[in-house]
């Protein structure tokens, strides 16, 4: 079977997950398509054509069943499964300044799968340094940690002018993905797969989208009486 999955919907899918552990954790044992839908502000049509995908999978499938919906826990294990999720990924953080620390702060990587296992920094004052339980390593131990480790994933939350040369570092040492914060395109071998993280980008496109439905609303906010 070709199990080639869409970005969209890989990207449905683990928004399914989150929300399927929630109502795990709350107690629910079923969910069907339309609830489900209702949750991530989806049709209830594209879910079903999503969780097809988990069908195709004799060993992740769960059909699902006409008026009784998925079981909570067979439909997360099977999207988890389908997605990789099971797996635990280990990651290397690269920048121990202010989007480095919060992502350091996060409990929810490792509760996820995505334990942190190396903290870099260029800033040889920081080298040596303990923040929470991760010493902070120098560049310099980068291909030799990455190796020692099998790390495969690497986080990017370094100023624009040193991502491209860490990248390179990262890409030669065996990483497979790179999760950038860098507001840049990276250059990569063709098996390496890159996603930006651009908050100033994002925010801009979220604003002109506000704009753009505001007008479809015709929403009229700024004008007075009179005005045209």
């Amino acid at each position: 079977m070709d199990r080639a999955i869409p970005k969209p919907t890989a990207k449905r899918l683990n928004l399914y997950a989150r929300e399927v552990q929630m109502l795990i954790d709350a107690g629910q044992h079923k969910v069907n398509s339309s609830d489900l839908g209702g949750r991530v502000g989806v049709k209830s049509n594209q879910v079903r054509k999503d969780l097809a995908y988990l069908s195709r999978d004799e060993e992740a499938g769960d059909r699902g069943r006409a008026g009784i919906g998925y079981d909570c826990e067979r439909l997360l294990s099977g999207i988890e499964r389908l997605v990789g999720a099971q797996k635990r990924w280990s990651l290397a953080l690269f920048g121990v300044g202010n989007i480095g620390r919060a992502l350091l702060s996060y409990a929810s990587f490792d509760e996820e799968g995505y334990p942190i296992a190396a903290v870099f920094d260029a800033n040889e004052k920081m080298v040596g340094k303990r923040i929470g339980r991760w010493e902070v390593q120098p560049i310099s131990q980068l291909a030799r940690t990455i190796k020692s480790r099998r790390i495969p994933i690497g986080i990017l939350a370094v100023p624009r002018e040193a991502a491209q040369g860490l990248a390179d570092q990262l890409c030669a040492a065996g990483v497979v993905g790179l999760l950038n914060f860098a507001p840049m395109q990276l250059s990569v071998p063709p098996h390496v797969v890159v996603i930006n993280i651009d908050l100033t980008i994002t925010l801009k496109q979220l604003s002109m989208d506000i704009a753009v439905k505001g007008r479809g609303n015709g929403n009229g906010r700024g004008r007075r009486k009179g005005q045209s």
